[in-house]
């Protein structure tokens, strides 16, 4: 069986790239002796891609049913966004006659409320500091509605055709389940889960605990308004203050504002914050497998791809909304009450206390949510099913694995 994937922007197919999403699951199909490569649009510094699992093609030719047609394969896994644009892409592939996965990360199933755009609005306002500033971006929240909107139109175009859909949670499922259901389009099957890089030995410590206890945070935290590092810093002060045995380790693409906040710091409190910047992701999943909580301060978010690695390597997470609703639900964390930094310590407080009284046990946290988001295991769930859904196309048993 060849099982491609396709990321619908020309990225760098560097070592990082293999690391999340289209890459990630490429390499992912590999090591379950599917063959399997990456589907790309061509780059415009047109550079040699430094592997050789990665096709290139120009938009023309991505848009082509006879294009994807003679790179005879069974099946594509697409990473969508949803956006109107990549909709003729995954149309010309489903009119080649292969199967179409589509991969997901949409927190709602292709709708977003008033509210809850409202609430996310409210949310990304956190950084400006000017009334006048915040003013105005309230103001334009009907236009960011009717935006939001235009710009999920072609969600359930793209749905409609896929033979099978990947969610983060049971219950997006059920919401793209009952958008299709409306509008009469054809059922594909889902699965639950997304792929993550979790798939590493899982060298945990020999202590229960360590001490003292630590907090991760991961994000690319120079995406200001989304995932709000002023937020973040605000919440670190907050936890720094209020417990003198916190350690929090920050890794991603930083702004100059964090070091401003860690330089004003006590010197009791600055040597307890590490900013570690971009690191190789091999270095912060061997970080999460020390710490206890892994927290995430995002806007509106609808299951970042750090929170499931954290999980796999035995943390519990603290978030808003769809961030950590997925595995609060589970008992493996905790939902912030409030959006300010005073509530949002206190449910970090309130997990590492559930740390104290036992209530969690590494290696089972990490064994219960690699059965979700291990990116191997979820190559296997797909590939399986798709043998499952050619068998009733052409009338043949399934072949055992």
């Amino acid at each position: 069986m060849k099982i491609y994937t396709c990321a619908l922007k020309p990225f760098e197919a560097d070592d990082y790239f293999y690391t999340r999403d289209s890459g990630l699951l490429c390499r992912s199909f590999q090591n379950i002796g599917v063959e399997s490569k990456v589907i790309m649009p061509r780059r415009k510094d047109d550079l040699k891609d430094p592997y050789h699992d990665v096709v290139r093609g120009t938009m023309e030719e991505l848009r082509s049913p006879c294009w994807w047609g003679n790179l005879g394969i069974d099946a594509v896994a697409i990473v969508t966004w949803g956006h109107v644009e990549d909709t003729p892409v995954i149309r010309a592939a489903k009119e080649s006659g292969i199967k179409i996965i589509l991969v997901t990360d949409d927190g709602e199933g292709g709708i977003t409320g008033f509210s809850d755009l409202l609430k996310m609005t409210w949310g990304k306002l956190y950084h400006l500091t000017f009334p006048r500033r915040q003013i105005e971006t309230l103001t334009k929240i009907p236009l960011l509605y009717l935006w939001s909107r235009w710009r999920k139109r072609g969600r359930y175009s793209q749905y409609q055709y896929a033979d099978l859909i990947t969610c983060w949670t049971t219950r997006i499922a059920s919401n793209v389940r009952q958008g299709l259901r409306c509008r009469d389009y054809n059922q594909p099957k889902f699965i639950h889960g997304y792929p993550s890089s979790t798939d590493t030995n899982l060298d945990f410590t020999t202590k229960e605990r360590p001490q003292p206890p630590s907090i991760i945070a991961v994000a690319r935290w120079d995406a200001i308004k989304h995932k709000r590092p002023h937020f973040l810093m605000d919440v670190c002060k907050t936890l720094l203050e209020k417990d003198a045995r916190i350690t929090i380790h920050i890794y991603g693409r930083t702004i100059p504002y964090m070091y401003g906040i860690l330089e004003m710091l006590p010197k009791s409190q600055k040597e307890r914050l590490f900013l570690h910047g971009f690191c190789d992701n091999s270095e912060i999943l061997s970080r999460m497998r020390l710490c206890d909580v892994a927290i995430c301060p995002s806007a509106a978010e609808c299951g970042p791809v750090p929170m499931a690695e954290a999980l796999c390597q035995g943390c519990s997470v603290v978030g808003g909304g769809n961030v950590a609703e997925w595995a609060a639900k589970s008992g493996y964390g905790t939902i912030v009450s409030k959006d300010n930094p005073v509530a949002f310590s206190e449910a970090v407080i309130t997990e590492i206390e559930k740390w104290h009284r036992g209530n969690y046990d590494r290696r089972a946290n990490a064994s219960f949510w690699k059965e979700h988001y291990g990116s191997t295991r979820l190559a296997e769930q797909i590939r399986d099913s798709l043998i499952i859904l050619t068998a009733k196309t052409t009338g043949a048993p399934p072949e055992k694995h």
